[in-house]
């Protein structure tokens, strides 16, 4: 009978195969999971290079940014201290104007001052007719005379008489009269009080010389001074101040007690 099985040395050798076999088949998987790997850390490195590029952009973008801060900053702090001394320089303007303020109305209340005593011997002659090359004294001295019936018209003294502004049609002149005398100078305006009928009746006006200032705080006065004068209170206007029962008078203020 023949023996048809294989020798001992062929099982172990076909044992030995499929054990090579096996090792080869795991080598091969061990081989494509490593591929796999390195193809994932190709990958990882091409997003980790990715990462870096953007990195180095935002950290230059950060240097900028932070450049333009540092910058700016400097610029605040600049326009900070050019404040500051625009506020200083503002401060020192303000007080500056308020004493150039005060300085101005002391000088427009010395030169008012001044401008009144100038016309303090002035008086104001309304209403007389112009006539082509009249004497102007002659015409206050006869006015005087015959309205006011003053006996010694042609004694008065002048320093000087002429009318006042430019000549226009349909428009009398007023004449302003320097007294020489101060004394003869009340006497006049003194008579115009008592004979002040006669010369309304004639269109006629005689009365003191004002700076424009006191003209205008008079004519205001003047309102208030007949308004209280209506009531039976006691007025008196004194240059440009309203006295009303001997109390100053104040427009926006309470009445202030002074002695006329």
């Amino acid at each position: 009978m023949v023996n048809t099985q294989p020798p001992e040395w062929a099982s172990v050798l076909m044992n030995d195969v499929k054990a090579i076999k096996s090792q080869v088949s795991k080598i091969e998987g061990i081989e494509k999971t490593v591929n796999q790997i390195y193809g994932k850390i190709k990958e990882l490195e091409s997003n980790v290079s990715s990462i870096d590029s953007r990195l180095s952009s935002v950290e230059n973008s950060c240097s900028f940014i932070s450049n333009q801060h540092d910058d700016h900053k400097k610029e605040l702090e600049e326009t900070k201290s050019k404040l500051k001394t625009l506020k200083s320089t503002c401060n020192s303007l303000e007080k500056k104007t308020v004493s150039l303020e005060k300085d101005k109305s002391s000088l427009e209340s010395k030169i008012n001052d001044l401008e009144y005593r100038s016309m303090r011997d002035n008086l104001m002659f309304y209403g007389l007719p112009e006539q082509e090359n009249e004497n102007c004294e002659n015409v206050i001295k006869g006015l005087i005379g015959e309205k006011l019936q003053l006996p010694q018209a042609g004694n008065l003294a002048f320093d000087h008489v002429h009318r006042v502004g430019v000549p226009a049609r349909g428009k009398v002149r007023p004449i302003v009269a320097k007294f020489h005398y101060f004394k003869e100078r009340e006497l006049v305006r003194n008579k115009s009080f008592e004979l002040a009928d006669n010369l309304k009746a004639a269109n006629i006006g005689i009365g003191a010389q004002w700076p424009k200032q006191m003209r205008d705080a008079r004519k205001t006065l003047s309102a208030v001074m007949a308004q209280e004068k209506a009531k039976g209170n006691v007025v008196k206007l004194v240059r440009d101040k309203l006295y009303i029962n001997g109390q100053l008078y104040k427009p926006d203020e309470s009445m202030i007690t002074e002695d006329p």
